[in-house]
């Protein structure tokens, strides 16, 4: 009878414990002794194989992994003659060299190693193809680069995404390119691509990613990509998860013993009951929203429930190209590193856009911002919440029409909430407050400040 205690899956350890206490005295010490320990040892071998706890685990939904076997050409000369046909999904790269992702040398972090380009090439060609059934059924894609120091990605020959590649959106870049600034690989950057259908076709699809380095003599280069329909993009804050792309796989565990179905926002999964193991998708919505998982019995009741919090978001990184817009149906935008509006390209930024920024987040402005708030929609800068300030927003030289109108900026550690050098900017009707710095820090500037309040600063301006 002690034995059946430790078959008992509704029990952990220390309950078993407690309910051996109650029956010690009537038993000889060395026989407790020996049946507690057994019945300690059993019940562990038994949680690590049978699953007595609802878990939950939040899996991009992968059409391209990082790690897959991917064609690659090194870049000692044009893959197609000088033209971008080496992107399109009809390019015969049967030639080419087949690897695992991610590549380059120097770091220690390539499955695929170039040992010969250090002094001998500046650029490395990679494409990999995916399989899509219905392209309509597609919302959202997420493209994920981890790279050292540039790129350049296409689906299907269409540009998607532009890091530290010279050149405009759209452009060649010649196979001796060398990257416009310098990155470290290590942190994935997110690329959220709107309304992938019109690049999707039914069958055969292609990623094809150029990856650049900063110098013929450069020490290192990475290159790891990966296409999905969403992706957690960061889990810093204890208690919140934030998530971009149209959705995720929610996978985990259920207490097999008493599961008969597992519901993911109510709606029933696909549930293993010999395993404990279930899985199902979760649709992303922009702004806080809930997880719920029930692992549910026969008649319905709720065994276990585990619940997390999202925020979905559109991430926001890098060197931005051409004419950007940001609405506020994409919002909040994730900001996590450096955002750089580059000489030629502007950056415009409607009522109702918020932005979630990291302790790394910048933006560098060399072109043009307007962030053109309302009262009754602002344009809100503020950090993420479990970090104490980000890192403002510096024009470099830029005489073109900067503008801030109904802007909320927060919680700034720079010289400056906004710091501009030999630039023209103007500031209507917003508020710069909580800033370790001045409010505004702008020598040899064509400044113009209307209705705005500028409070907790070292200095207003």
């Amino acid at each position: 009878s002690y034995v059946a205690l430790f078959s008992n899956k509704f029990l952990d350890s220390q309950s078993i414990a407690s309910l051996l206490a109650e029956v010690r005295s009537f038993m000889p010490q060395g026989e407790f002794d020996g049946i507690l320990d057994f019945g300690l040892q059993r019940r562990a071998f038994i949680e690590d194989r049978v699953p007595i706890a609802l878990t939950v685990e939040l899996v991009p939904g992968t059409l391209v992994r990082a790690d897959q076997t991917w064609s690659f050409f090194r870049g000692k000369s044009e893959p197609s003659g000088g033209t971008l046909e080496w992107t399109e999904p009809d390019f015969d790269d049967s030639s080419w060299e087949k690897g695992p992702g991610g590549f380059g040398y120097g770091d220690n972090d390539d499955a695929t190693v170039l040992e010969d380009m250090m002094n001998n090439y500046t650029t490395v060609y990679i494409r990999t193809k995916f399989i899509i059934q219905d392209p309509s059924s597609i919302s959202e894609l997420t493209l994920s680069v981890d790279f050292d120091d540039g790129f350049v990605a296409y689906i299907n020959g269409v540009e998607v995404a532009r890091v530290n590649a010279p050149g405009e959106e759209g452009s060649l870049v010649p196979f001796d390119s060398v990257a416009t600034d310098s990155h470290e690989a290590g942190v994935a950057m997110s690329f959220r691509i709107r309304n992938p259908e019109t690049l999707l076709r039914a069958g055969e699809n292609v990623l094809a990613v150029q990856g650049i380095n900063a110098a013929l003599e450069s020490s290192d280069l990475s290159l790891a990509c990966s296409l999905g329909l969403g992706s957690v993009v960061d889990q810093e804050c204890e208690g919140i998860l934030y998530v971009s792309g149209s959705s995720l796989i929610a996978a985990g565990s259920a207490p097999v013993a008493r599961t008969a179905k597992v519901f993911i926002n109510g709606t029933e999964v696909t549930y293993d009951s010999l395993e404990g193991r279930y899985e199902g998708s979760l649709s992303i919505v922009h702004g806080p929203f809930t997880l719920v998982v029930e692992a549910v019995d026969e008649d319905g009741s709720v065994v276990q429930s585990k619940s997390l919090d999202l925020i979905g978001v559109t991430t926001l990184s890098g060197t931005l190209s051409g004419e950007v817009t940001l609405e506020a149906a994409g919002s909040p935008y994730f900001v996590a590193g450096q955002v750089t509006v580059p000489r030629g390209s502007s950056l415009t930024i409607e009522p109702g856009v918020r932005f979630i920024i990291d302790k790394r987040g910048k933006f560098v402005v060399r072109g043009r911002i307007q962030a053109l708030g309302t009262e009754g929609d602002p344009v809100v800068f503020e950090r993420k919440p479990c970090i104490d300030y980000w890192s403002g927003i510096s024009l470099e030289s830029t005489r073109e029409d900067n503008r801030f109108e109904w802007c909320r900026i927060s919680r700034v550690s720079a010289i400056g909430a906004i710091y501009a050098r030999s630039s023209k900017i103007t500031l209507d009707s917003c508020l710069i407050t909580r800033i370790d710095g001045e409010g505004l820090y702008t020598p040899g500037c064509d400044i113009h400040v209307y209705n705005t309040e500028i409070s907790y600063t070292h200095e207003a301006i």
